[in-house]
């Protein structure tokens, strides 16, 4: 059973990741990161360091810019 506090994705630019889960935390280590949501118009950016957690249920995507 894997630890969902230290799973880890390294994405290359345009790489993208689909997360569906609430909760589930997104934090950058490098780059900068472009998280978009399903019929929600908001748009996250992320730069080193920064973090979101994933609030809303639904089709969330993570794409590296």
């Amino acid at each position: 059973m894997a630890d969902r506090m230290t799973d880890r994705v390294y994405l290359q630019r345009g790489g993208i990741v689909r997360l569906e889960q609430v909760g589930t935390r997104v934090t950058c280590h490098s780059g900068v990161l472009w998280l978009t949501f399903a019929d929600d118009p908001r748009d996250v950016l992320l730069e080193v360091g920064e973090a979101f957690v994933v609030d809303r249920e639904g089709l969330t995507l993570v794409c590296a810019i």
